[in-house]
């Protein structure tokens, strides 16, 4: 692998932790983003709303707002905690992997 795939390979993943971060926190506050999404004119400004509450960029508010109810379940959660401790862990850990 290149130094070029690493670093991109490395970008990738860290985007994907914004992601899965965003999406931990938007579950846990699933009390605090589902009134947001409710009350919202439209999914634009159920976006700006989930971000503004968050404090997460459009990706990371447009891909909780493409959250399914199944991802509420404890398993499903656990799954995303799960990924997101394993890219963490990945990225802390020093050269490629």
């Amino acid at each position: 692998m290149t130094s070029n795939d690493e670093g991109l390979r490395r970008d990738h993943a860290e985007q994907r932790l914004t992601i899965l971060a965003a999406i931990d926190e938007a579950l846990r506050r699933h009390a605090e983003v589902l009134p947001l999404i409710v009350g919202a004119a439209d999914r634009a400004a159920a976006r700006t709303a989930i971000g503004a509450l968050l404090r997460i960029e459009e990706t990371a508010a447009t891909a909780v707002l493409a959250l399914q109810w199944s991802d509420l379940t404890q398993a499903r959660r656990a799954v995303i905690a799960a990924e997101r401790a394993q890219l963490e862990a990945s990225l802390a850990a020093p050269g490629p992997s």
